[in-house]
This record gives structure tokens, sequence and C-alpha cells, in this order.
């Protein structure tokens, strides 16, 4: 399997996590975040190849300094990626979900006395 049709895999997988969990938990599905969140896991296999290139190419035929140029676009790619992923799942499930939206309503307002 080549790193495109890995990170499509990855990207698929963790879109349809994301949704399930999402759906699940809020009851609701955010497009533009399952979006980010497909390209978010894309994008770490193709990173992967980036490093490794950075750690195994062929001097001859580029730059100097290319390999830590390389490299570090990879970690930073991974680096964004998976801090993505973290912060979308960390949010998904730690807020907490109300059946009745007037509590929604009710639960920032202090009541009032008379």
């Amino acid at each position: 399997m080549d790193t495109t049709a890995l990170g499509i895999v990855l990207g698929l997988g963790i879109g349809s996590i994301y949704t399930i969990v999402r759906g699940l938990r809020h009851r609701s599905i955010d497009p533009f975040t399952t979006g980010l969140s497909f390209l978010a896991g894309f994008a770490i296999p193709p990173a992967g190849a980036l490093i490794k290139a950075g750690m195994y190419g062929q001097i001859d035929s580029l730059p100097t300094n290319w390999r830590e140029y390389i490299s570090f676009a990879g970690v930073v790619a991974i680096g964004i990626s998976c801090q993505y992923l973290i912060q979308v799942f960390r949010a998904t499930f730690s807020t907490e979900v109300r059946s009745n939206p007037e509590e929604n309503k009710s639960s920032g307002k202090k009541k009032q006395k008379r």
C-alpha cells in the first residue's frame, strides 16, 4: 500500500470515528470538523514519508540542508495533525450534553431574588 492510499484509509477511519462519536454524544454532526479530521489523518502517512526521505534520501541531487527541511516539515505536519485530532476528540468527549434545550438556556442565568 502506498503512502497516498494509507493516508486515505487513515483519514477515512479517523473521520468516521469522529462522526460516530460526535453523533452519539451530541446528537449532531459537524461536517467541517469531520472534513478537517479526515485531512489531519490523511496528512500523517505522507509526513512520515517526508521524515524517512530526510533520513535516507539521496544527497547528490538536492541542495545542502535539504534533509533538515524535509524532516522538519514532516515533524511539523505530524505534530499539527495529532494536536488537532487530540483537541477535537477531547472537546467531543468533555462537552456535557443536555437533552432539554431549555436547560441550556437557563443554566447560564442567575436566579433572581424576589
